[in-house]
């Protein structure tokens, strides 16, 4: 892997030393020639953003008069400010833009619909935009939005001749799901490249019924706060390129690290880690040692190329029960077929002194429901060992289940982004319902699904 150089390194520390109130205080006591970024610590992401909301900024090198200001968070934590200069936009997407250009797919003259989210200054078209400006292969750019309701995207992809569609994977699962449920298609579509979500086994079926000439590929690696991290790490190649993608890390403008629980950086393959980075082109802000919030494991250290194993931060906790997402999927596919479920959600709800579980799947109800759930039961007593000791005290109510239209699927308002867990135990403002009380030990962790923490 092609690293910084050891003197591009020592000139950002020196620089966050001296102009970073946050670092400068991270640092303080470190020798002045240190340029291993090992030897120095990790940054913890609530002290992070904690100084970022301090007046003045805390973290930030200096004023900050010539930029973008973008929204991030929101999925998964509560929505933060990030900010980039006009010449750091630039540079990250050019990288981004050559990325796109080798390693996803793209042929000169694809006309690209950019159906990533917008509005409410949240980072994910405005990034794109930047980037397909940037883009070195001649293109045409449809700048269509997710926030358009299918049957107007449909309209506008039909009439534009789109042959690749750029989007979160809901906003194409909404999209395939209107067509399949209208009769329409899209045979120009040769391409989807999704960015934000991982993508399932299971929605290849709707994609190919919307899609049937597309090839489903990642874009990028990416997220709206803390930048550029990987890019494909080739075109799209194999069968399961699409749930299984490889990515290359973005050095040397920027170093990927895997971190173990003690805190040590891993080298080796196949052993998991935290991701954290190091940036070298976005530096107004500066992140060293940055905690993404994603799981993954070299493939090669020295070329650089990693897989993804979704968040470190969203499971559900009922009781003593934790229920990670890709359990929950992986159970869910067993029971019901990849060629049955598109997409789902887990709900918990509070019935008299237990807490309810509910899968709300995108599908026909099939004919034996109650043979599913006492599958899907069968299946979190296997793998889940606190299970059958919380459902026995009471804790956990019977399995329900909810078969409903994929348009009637809960998403993020400003992110569009499939919402995997939702909390319906309490009220707005946090209170139980009446004449419940609150279980501590209940709750939905900020802990491994993307889903990518990506843009």
């Amino acid at each position: 892997m092609l690293l910084p150089s050891q003197s591009s390194i020592q000139e950002l520390l020196q620089q966050v030393r001296t102009q970073s109130p946050f670092y400068k205080k991270l640092y303080q006591g470190l020798p002045e020639d240190v340029s291993d970024i090992e030897q120095l610590p990790l940054t913890d992401n609530d002290e992070f953003w904690k100084a970022c909301r301090e007046t003045p900024h805390g973290v930030m090198m200096g004023p900050f008069n010539d930029g973008v200001v973008m929204r991030t968070g929101g999925s998964t934590a509560a929505p933060k400010l990030t900010y980039a200069t006009r010449s750091e936009l630039l540079r990250a997407s050019q990288i981004l833009g050559v990325g796109l250009s080798h390693f996803s797919g793209l042929v000169p003259g694809d006309r690209i619909a950019n159906m990533m989210r917008h509005g409410s200054m949240y980072g994910g078209f405005a990034y794109a935009n930047a980037v397909l400006l940037e883009m070195p292969l001649p293109h045409v750019h449809l700048p269509i939005t997710g926030n358009e309701l299918p049957e107007d995207a449909f309209q506008q992809l039909v009439v534009n001749d789109a042959t690749v569609i750029l989007s979160n994977v809901f906003t194409a699962v909404r999209l395939a799901d209107w067509c399949r449920t209208n009769e329409k298609v899209l045979p120009k579509i040769r391409l989807v490249l999704y960015t934000g979500e991982a993508f399932y086994k299971d929605l290849r079926p709707l994609f190919r019924t919307a899609f049937p000439n597309a090839t489903v590929h990642p874009s990028m690696y990416a997220c709206v706060d803390s930048g550029l991290i990987g890019i494909p790490a080739h075109p799209p190649l194999n069968e399961d390129d699409d749930i299984h993608p490889l990515y290359r890390s973005a050095a040397p403008f920027s170093i990927l690290e895997l971190i173990a629980e003690d805190g040590t950086s891993i080298k080796e393959p196949g052993r998991k880690g935290n991701v954290y980075v190091t940036h070298l082109v976005k530096t107004k802000v500066p992140m060293i040692r940055y905690p993404v919030g994603d799981i993954a494991e070299w493939v090669d250290y020295k070329q650089g190329t990693f897989r993804l194993y979704g968040r470190d931060n969203v499971d559900l906790k009922v009781g003593t029960a934790h229920l990670d997402l890709p359990t929950l999927r992986a159970l869910m596919e067993r029971a019901m077929g990849s060629n049955v479920i598109d997409s789902f959600q887990t709900i918990i709800r509070r019935q008299g002194q237990s807490n309810t579980i509910t899968f709300r799947v995108a599908g026909k109800k099939p004919e034996n429901p109650e043979m599913i759930k006492k599958i899907l039961e069968g299946g979190l007593t296997m793998v889940i060992p606190s299970w059958t000791k919380n459902r026995e005290l009471g804790h956990i109510g019977p399995l329900q289940m909810e078969f409903v239209e994929m348009k009637d699927l809960v998403v993020n308002e400003r992110t569009l982004k499939l919402k995997p867990f939702i909390e319906e135990r309490f009220g707005e403002d946090g209170s139980v319902a009446p004449q419940e009380k609150k279980d501590p030990t209940d709750e939905i962790a900020p802990t491994a699904a993307s889903t990518n923490g990506t843009v």
